[in-house]
């Protein structure tokens, strides 16, 4: 009996010797699919959470673009995350547009949260799309938020950069080794003081963004080189804008000033009465005032139009989530068509990122499972 179970402890160890895969590598499931482990990550599809921090249940906060708090998109099924950052009196932000428009606190705290969201999910890859508009140091601004969070250290750094998408380790890969964060930034990254800090676009390119046009039609709009747009990731913007005045239209120009009061006229004829050079005088001064009134008026009609156009522009200019179109914009036909209508560009490949707004409306997981493969 002891030669048998010695016999039984050496196959063991020999088997563990020759890299025969334990229980626990052979049942992983990534991301909630097993069949998702040993794809490489720049194969796969992704939920994500437009401005994700931007979340309220209130109907007339108009900047909102998520109904759930970030827990629950997360529990949704949401692993990629955007956000927008901005500093408020010395400390980072997220916010939408402005702080005055949306604060959706610290950006510390919003690290925080996803840092035990993802303790609590240790089989799940993540990744953050960051919006840097105001171009905040890398290693002075972001780099000690991450590190006070803890996420510094399960970032991801590729071996160089940039890397093709058909280059990127496996989910396995990236959950074994404990690098389950993928963080890319659009503006500002120097990743030779911050290495684990990508930029976006030379790894992935995004079509237009802010549409207000429900067929989403796709062209290159933001990349950067070397890597061609095939070898590159790419997001589809798939979240719908409405534009707040949406009636207001640019407008006839303002009628033409008329000609400055009779007066002028009525005074030069009653002193040509008096007769003589001083009739002529008083003519030549009353003709030179009609004049500079009529330059006058010209101008300030001039400026009035120009301030009503500029009015109109900036009014339409203004967009706002359209909350009331986001079942049909999220649904499977819609987001299948927006990536189908982007793969031309990209090799035939589906989008990686399906970013969208009010992530719980619609079939934002079913069409990420559906370009996954798996329905």
């Amino acid at each position: 009996m002891f030669l048998i179970q010695t016999i039984l402890s050496t196959l063991s160890l020999v088997s563990l010797a020759f890299g025969r895969p334990t229980l626990e590598q052979r049942d992983l499931v990534c991301n909630g699919r097993a069949e998702l482990c040993d794809r490489s990550y720049g194969n796969v599809t992704f939920l994500t959470s437009h401005d994700s921090f931007a979340y309220s249940t209130n109907p007339l906060e108009l900047a909102r673009t998520q109904s759930l708090d970030l827990t629950a998109q997360m529990n949704l099924g949401v692993r990629a995350l955007q956000a927008q950052s901005h500093m408020k009196d010395g400390v980072l932000h997220f916010c939408h547009t402005s702080c005055l428009l949306f604060d959706g606190g610290s950006v510390l705290s919003y690290l925080q949260t996803v840092k035990r969201f993802m303790d609590s999910h240790p089989n799940d890859v993540f990744t953050f799309i960051f919006t840097n508009p105001e171009r905040l140091s890398p290693k002075n601004i972001w780099d000690p938020v991450f590190q006070q969070s803890g996420l510094a250290s399960m970032a991801y750094v590729p071996p160089r950069r940039p890397l093709k998408a058909s280059e990127w380790p496996t989910l396995r890969q990236l959950i074994q080794t404990g690098k389950r964060l993928v963080v890319f930034m659009d503006y500002g990254t120097n990743t030779a003081d911050v290495s684990y800090i990508l930029p976006e676009f030379d790894h992935i390119w995004e079509p237009p963004f802010s549409s207000t046009d429900p067929s989403f039609p796709c062209r290159v709009d933001r990349m950067n080189g070397p890597l061609s747009s095939q070898d590159h990731m790419f997001m589809i913007n798939h979240n719908l804008n409405a534009r707040v005045f949406p009636s207001l239209r640019a407008r006839s120009p303002l009628p033409a000033p008329t000609a400055a009061p009779g007066w002028f006229d009525d005074l030069a004829s009653a002193i040509h009465n008096a007769g003589g050079m001083i009739n002529s005088g008083i003519q030549q001064a009353g003709s030179m005032i009609q004049s500079g009134a009529s330059s006058v008026g010209g101008a300030i009609h001039s400026a009035i139009s120009s301030a009503i156009n500029q009015g109109q522009d900036a009014a339409n200019s203004v967009l706002v989530p359209d909350y009331l179109s986001t079942p049909t914009t999220n649904s499977m036909r819609s987001i299948l068509a927006d990536s189908n209508g982007c793969a031309p560009f990209s090799g035939g490949n589906a989008t990686n990122f399906v970013m969208l707004d009010f992530v719980e409306v619609g079939e934002g997981m079913r069409a990420v499972d559906r370009l996954n493969g798996f329905l």
